[in-house]
């Protein structure tokens, strides 16, 4: 979306947002017979509940399929198929999850208002009435996608977006507790990390007056799944397609803030109890 393109660069080198992005690597023409051989090389058997993971015979990598995100995948590329356009452009961004072994992904969509300033009536109708229907209206934030790697059952364990806004009010904080449950314990220290860089970013934007009003904006939480010393979590900034130049006299009316502030002090709360 030209918004997305023109959010990425409006951004100095120097922007304080760079270490909350992913790089972007600008943009790349893909044609219609490259996108029919990606919907084929997309297939997978309908009965796919579980990960498929198998070993690329090339560079001898795992390699991990998640049966959802195939779907959500497939069904793009099928609504721009129809198009039946000659050329697409598309963004390249970095790959978040390149020399994970074990990527541990959670998505959380932030803020209350999730339309942009170009979305139709019907459009901010339907986004309105899903935020006030999800712990996006209450909370400022909402759970849209999650795999966790549970090493004892040599398997990934998911929540698509379609579950997340089923979560409440009532029991997202044992949802988003079970994002650092492994199946054995509690990665307390993947917790520990993830608090200190949703404070960091937290304070980060605080501080500087910001010149973007970001809807529907996700925050993307990523660590990795086989438990080596001194682990981390990687936390960033993705998907602006529907972020806006904010003028002087413009408030926060996404509760972009709220949201974030929310989310850390649930983890918070997750760490103490």
């Amino acid at each position: 979306k030209k918004q997305e393109l023109w959010f990425y660069e409006s951004l100095s080198d120097s922007h304080y947002l760079r270490p909350f992005l992913a790089q972007f690597l600008g943009c790349a023409p893909f044609t219609q017979s490259e996108l029919k051989q990606l919907l084929e090389n997309f297939q997978l058997p309908e009965s796919s509940k579980e990960s498929i993971i198998e070993v690329d015979e090339e560079d001898n990598q795992l390699r991990h399929w998640n049966p959802w995100a195939i779907q959500m995948h497939c069904a793009r590329l099928l609504k721009f198929n129809e198009k039946q356009e000659p050329t697409y452009v598309y963004l390249v961004l970095q790959d978040l999850t390149h020399g994970y072994k074990y990527p541990t992904i959670l998505d959380v969509k932030i803020g209350v208002r999730q339309y942009g300033d170009d979305a139709t009536a019907e459009k901010r109708a339907s986004q309105m009435k899903k935020s006030e229907a999800t712990t996006s209206g209450s909370l400022g934030f909402r759970l849209c996608g999650m795999q966790v790697w549970e090493p004892a059952q040599s398997r990934y364990r998911h929540l698509h977006k379609y579950e997340g806004r089923q979560v409440t009010r009532e029991n997202v904080q044992s949802t988003l507790k079970s994002y650092f449950f492994n199946g054995i314990r509690l990665r307390r220290e993947i917790l520990d990390s993830a608090i200190d860089e949703l404070q960091t970013l937290l304070e980060t934007l605080e501080n500087h007056p910001s010149q973007y009003r970001f809807y529907s904006t996700s925050l993307l939480l990523l660590y990795e799944g086989e438990e080596r010393s001194d682990q981390k979590v990687q936390i960033k900034l993705i998907d602006f397609a529907n972020t806006f130049p904010r003028m002087e006299y413009q408030d926060d009316d996404s509760c972009f803030l709220m949201g974030i502030s929310n989310l850390t002090s649930m983890l918070i709360r997750i760490r103490d109890s």
